[in-house]
């Protein structure tokens, strides 16, 4: 199941990866947010991801740990 992008998470280079994750809940606020994308702990459809935006548009799947999303940007 897909959820789709919250608007809080889009931004003028692309999606803004840390208000993504706590939009959606693999995150508790920004901060840790940008503390798990900076430490590789973040991966987008298989490979991690260490960038705080995302330039592409489709269907991501994120996953943090043990947890995982699949979110529809569009």
């Amino acid at each position: 199941m897909s959820v789709p992008l919250p608007e809080t998470a889009r931004g003028a280079n692309g999606v803004q990866v840390s208000k993504m994750l706590v939009s959606i809940g693999l995150a508790d606020s920004r901060t840790d947010a940008e503390r798990k994308i900076k430490s590789g702990a973040l991966e987008i459809n298989g490979a991690r991801w260490t960038e705080l935006a995302h330039p592409v548009e489709g269907t991501l799947t994120l996953r943090v740990g043990k947890k995982w999303k699949r979110v529809t940007i569009g």
